[in-house]
């Protein structure tokens, strides 16, 4: 079996990099999303900033998922 060319590898690797790098930071604002709805279960948090708070971790998950999905259509 014959070795990869060195020049595809030389640029698959950094966008293999980024796509691993979109992946994680997609992973991440999961788990945040996931703690914002831990965080604000109860009626002792104002409403405006439960509602505050969920819709910066969506912003971010969005973000993430899309940036995740560039990556690998590259």
């Amino acid at each position: 079996m014959k070795s990869p060319n060195p020049e595809r590898e030389a640029l698959e690797n950094p966008w293999r990099q980024r796509v691993n790098n979109a992946k994680l930071r997609l992973e991440f604002a999961r788990n945040y999303m996931d703690e914002v709805k831990q965080d604000f279960p109860c009626e002792d948090i104002p409403a405006s900033d439960h509602h505050f708070a969920h819709q910066q971790a969506l912003t971010a998950e969005n973000w993430a998922l899309k940036e995740y999905h560039r990556a690998l259509r590259i």
